[in-house]
């Protein structure tokens, strides 16, 4: 079992952590993402469980490659459900602050070492930019205000 915090032990790793990953443990999207998850993998009565797991991982008291262990141990999923599980998680949740997190953890997140369970998202791009003097217009494409 994780150890259990006193609010007082909480606050100050919190204030420890970096403003980007307070930001995504005190955020509105963060439990929107975490409710989703559970809802559609029918879990939605553990929400609060799996969310005090992420909230560990992103305050630097549960690494990221013992997540998926923890879902099982201490919320009592089932092996697969708490894969699936953590790889939700880590692509709405932990990805978006993963630089945040190697920092945290001193670790390279993303890279080929991470576990099983990192997120098989798409690669990020960058936004289109408007096109240099070298690329022909478009004269079909409306311009956006």
């Amino acid at each position: 079992m994780l150890e259990k915090y006193s609010r007082e032990q909480f606050w100050k790793l919190f204030q420890k952590i970096s403003p980007e990953l307070q930001e995504a443990i005190m955020s509105e999207g963060t439990a929107n993402d975490i409710g989703d998850v559970c809802e559609r993998n029918e879990i939605k009565n553990l929400t609060s469980k799996v969310a005090n797991c992420t909230g560990q991982v992103l305050i630097g008291l549960l690494p990221p490659e013992e997540f998926p262990a923890a879902l099982e141990k201490e919320v009592g999923l089932k092996k697969p459900v708490a894969k699936k599980v953590a790889q939700e998680i880590f692509r709405t949740v932990f990805f978006p602050v993963r630089i945040f997190l190697a920092e945290l953890y001193h670790t390279a997140l993303g890279s080929s070492e991470t576990p099983s369970v990192t997120p098989s998202s798409p690669s990020i791009t960058s936004t289109p930019s408007a096109p240099s003097a070298s690329q022909k217009s478009d004269t079909y494409r409306e311009p956006i205000e």
